[in-house]
């Protein structure tokens, strides 16, 4: 089970369907991103809300879509499905590092980080982690913390959790490695079977 959990394809139709989604219609679409902006700003905000924020956040999250769009949306239809968003990126991502990804996913993956960072010091905790996999999917506490314990190095452990840099970098394997053993494909904590 737990190669399929997290297989290159399983993890790829979870970035569709369990991060970008937001409407759940099974695709990826302007719309899913406009809703992002808001959820981040909320997030980030730790539950207020500011507009001047959420306006910079819709237009950082529409730039986010429109490099998708550009990127995955192989027929044009104004959608993105998970076969046509796996395409780009195996072209566009496999194999290579955090620094090498286009602008939209270097972003998406920053404010993903800025949203678990709860408490804003820059580092995500073990509390943060469970967090945020327990916002997706109620798992057992034995799974969530065996991907937290898989996730972390030497270094991890003695910093108290993951950097921003190390979370750009496990984020990297997650979409960009196909091995479902690399540390990174534990980064969401244990994944629905999606695909």
């Amino acid at each position: 089970m737990a190669d399929k959990q997290f297989s290159f394809d399983n993890r790829v139709a979870f970035v569709v369907k369990g991060l970008y989604d937001t409407d759940g219609n099974g695709y990826l679409d302007a719309n899913d991103f406009e809703n992002m902006a808001l959820k981040l700003t909320i997030l980030e905000g730790k539950g207020q809300y500011d507009k001047a924020k959420h306006e910079h956040q819709k237009a950082t999250m529409r730039g986010v879509w429109n490099e998708i769009a550009e990127l995955a949306d192989l027929n044009k239809d104004g959608q993105v499905q998970v076969d046509e968003f796996k395409a780009a990126v195996q072209k566009v991502l496999q194999g290579k590092k955090f620094e090498q990804f286009p602008n939209c996913f270097r972003e998406s993956i920053n404010r993903k980080f800025a949203s678990i960072d709860v408490n804003g010091d820059n580092l995500m905790s073990l509390d943060e982690f469970r967090i945020d996999c327990v916002n997706r999917n109620a798992q057992s506490i034995e799974e969530i913390d065996g991907c937290w314990e898989k996730l972390l190095n030497e270094e991890d452990r003695k910093k108290g959790g993951l950097t921003l840099e190390r979370y750009q970098q496990l984020w990297a394997e997650f979409i960009a490695n196909p091995d479902p053993n690399c540390p990174g494909s534990r980064l969401f904590g244990p994944l629905p079977e999606l695909a």
